[in-house]
């Protein structure tokens, strides 16, 4: 069972044939490759998300993901986020009775449709959002008159393994069992040995595949 930078660094010297550490030691490449594949993981399984609160301040269209990594930076019970990767959707809190959500756009389509007359008009309740570049920031419409609060659904990138001792507490098991097939892959990847790496990558590719459609439907993949 892998628990630490330790564990996942056996099972990927073990997918390298390098069980013994001589072509692969354990070194700060291979702890990269690691990180790099935990992202990966989260990115592509959903896995690391949460749910922090933040303010939606009167007349302000405009809100960046740094508001967001600090609101749940201040979860309680704490979770390891380094960064946010996307915000996949907003609930807005009016009341203990009616959170509803708002709904997603493009960004395009906010943009025609909601923000013709300017963020200084603002309306009883925000409606629609939409993110804007790559977790740099994101708009909302229409503006709240006064300050409201909402519930914001994301997806995190964990705090980076260093030290061998360190524990994963961000990627669940069994899905943290895909982060060393991912990282052999950036191990031959960077060692310009393309096609191994791309025979590793389709091998990650299936299993988790594999993994994900073994879990019931209602287990909050989607």
């Amino acid at each position: 069972m892998i628990a630490t930078l330790q564990d996942y660094l056996f099972y990927t010297q073990r997918l390298l044939h390098d069980a013994d550490a001589q072509t692969w030691p354990v070194s700060p490449d291979l702890i990269d490759y690691v990180n790099i594949a935990r992202d990966r993981v989260c990115l592509d399984t959903l896995i690391t998300r949460c749910l922090p609160i933040i303010t939606l301040n009167a007349l302000q269209e405009k809100y960046l993901y740094s508001a967001v990594l600090q609101a749940a930076q201040m979860l309680v019970p704490a979770i390891p986020v380094r960064s946010i990767g996307t915000v996949l959707n907003l609930n807005v809190i009016q009341s203990t009775a009616y959170q509803p959500p708002m709904t997603r756009k493009s960004w395009t389509d906010l943009n025609a449709g909601w923000r013709t007359q300017g963020p200084q008009n603002p309306a009883a309740f925000p409606e629609v959002w939409a993110n804007y570049g790559v977790s740099q920031s994101f708009y909302i419409a229409n503006v709240p008159g006064s300050p409201l609060s909402a519930e914001a659904d994301c997806l995190y990138f964990p705090n980076l393994l260093v030290n061998l001792s360190d524990t994963e507490t961000a990627i669940p098991d069994p899905i943290r069992q895909l982060v060393p097939l991912m990282a052999a892959r950036w191990a031959f990847y960077y060692q310009d040995e393309i096609d191994i790496a791309e025979r590793f990558l389709a091998h990650y590719k299936l299993e988790k595949q594999d993994m994900m459609e073994s879990y019931p439907p209602f287990s909050g993949f989607n």
